[in-house]
């Protein structure tokens, strides 16, 4: 058995003039175990109640939550990914070299055209941004495995 986590990818802005877009990798409060036949039951995840939830202020991110909901709970369970810096990775996107692809999980090997940035680059770079905060998939990260 193996034990994933899950993961977001989130286009948070693009800059048309830079050539480049932010994706935001989130690591989800959602967990599944799963043995090596199981593949199938990794798209029956939903984590549509699950949003990120940014404020940009005078050259700062004033909020930057990951928001998670259910229609059982009154109200929202929120993680301040500001606080909780772990959980996120910013990927820096080249445009014009990059084919996009659906999935942004895959390992560096393949040379992907991103770069992992710090969350002080992004905010140079956000002014004059597009904000998009647009979700491009949900991966799966191995946690950890029992032989």
């Amino acid at each position: 058995m193996e034990l994933y986590e899950a993961i977001i990818n989130d286009v948070l802005c693009y800059n048309l003039e830079q050539h480049v877009a932010f994706v935001v990798r989130i690591k989800a409060p959602a967990y599944q175990m799963f043995n090596e036949n199981t593949d199938a039951e990794f798209k029956k995840l939903d984590l549509t109640g699950v949003k990120l939830d940014v404020r940009y202020n005078e050259g700062k991110f004033t909020r930057f939550n990951l928001v998670c909901e259910t229609k059982d709970s009154k109200s929202p369970y929120i993680v301040n990914l500001l606080v909780h810096y772990d959980l996120i990775e910013i990927l820096k996107l080249n445009l014009i070299m990059a084919e996009v692809k659906k999935n942004l999980n895959e390992s560096p090997e393949n040379k992907a055209p991103y770069q992992v940035v710090t969350l002080d680059e992004l905010e140079k770079n956000f002014a004059g941004s597009k904000l998009v905060n647009h979700r491009v998939g949900i991966g799966y990260e191995l946690v950890a495995a029992k032989s």
